[in-house]
């Protein structure tokens, strides 16, 4: 069983704003967004900020790093 993960709306947006400017995502911020993007009771808001990121992630302009 997973345990639920919070994040605030903040958070996250400090969070995508980081993977944007630096063009790099860790596994550890991937699938806890994974996790997060998985969750009902995401708003409007959040949902377009994982989207934004995940089409950013898959045309390559951000790349995964260990």
């Amino acid at each position: 069983m997973s345990v639920p993960v919070a994040l605030s709306q903040n958070h996250l947006e400090q969070l995508i704003s980081q993977i944007c400017m630096t063009r790099k995502i860790t596994r550890q911020d991937q699938h806890l967004l994974m996790r997060l993007g998985s969750q009902a009771g995401l708003n409007e808001q959040q949902l377009n900020m994982l989207n934004f990121l995940y089409e950013r992630l898959h045309s390559g302009c951000i790349r995964v790093v260990d």
